[in-house]
């Protein structure tokens, strides 16, 4: 009963959508994934190099959306890794390579592939709008084997302004209507101040995808 009242609100919630646009990191991609992968290297280390890593990603990347002074996400990756090693004592060049070579192909979490290839047979086209440059995003969806299931990708290099900036979501909303899909359900809620329905999906501490209107 509780599943298929939860696919009854699913239902309800997606009628009359007909574009979906998601995050990439956090949302599609697992970015714990890369220090998971070094774990041998890590040991007890790992999730705090994880947690602080990422930390220090989204808030160096709010701090120079706030100064204007943009650097795109793999630069802004690498520093905030450089920042949770130091941090933590761990000095190992050798490793700081691999977890950026890691972070660069991440796997996608378990229920995306599926998630997205419901979207497609319903006739829900999908994009991506996301901090991250274009070459990290086009490995990403490559390694996640998710390419088929994606279609525009759309970085926020284009804008030149990292996080929910007006700048970055109308550069989104500017590459759909050139496809023709001006209408969506729009990852980000700040979509919603230019006139677009808008759903929120986020991560609980579980990992689990929660959606909220």
């Amino acid at each position: 009963m509780r599943d298929d009242t939860a696919a009854a609100g699913a239902a309800r919630a997606l009628a009359g959508i007909r574009t979906v646009i998601f995050d990439a990191y956090g949302t599609l991609f697992d970015v714990g994934a890369a220090t998971a992968r070094c774990r041998d290297a890590l040991g007890e280390q790992t999730d705090a190099l994880s947690a602080l890593w990422r930390t220090k990603q989204l808030e160096y990347s709010w701090l120079r959306s706030l100064r204007g002074d943009f650097a795109d996400f793999w630069h802004v990756t690498g520093e905030a890794l450089d920042y949770a090693m130091e941090a933590l004592g761990v000095d190992n060049l050798l490793l700081r390579s691999r977890l950026m070579e890691l972070y660069f192909v991440l796997g996608a979490y378990p229920e995306v592939p599926g998630m997205l290839q419901t979207l497609k047979i319903a006739g829900i086209h999908t994009s991506i709008l996301s901090n991250g440059s274009v070459s990290m995003l086009v490995a990403a969806v490559q390694s996640a084997g998710v390419h088929h299931l994606i279609g525009e990708i759309i970085s926020a290099d284009a804008a030149g302004i990292l996080q929910a900036a007006p700048t970055r979501l109308s550069a989104g909303c500017r590459s759909l209507q050139h496809t023709g899909r001006e209408d969506g359900l729009r990852f980000l809620q700040h979509l919603g101040r230019l006139g677009r329905r808008s759903l929120r999906f986020s991560r609980g501490l579980d990992r689990s995808l929660r959606c909220t209107a």
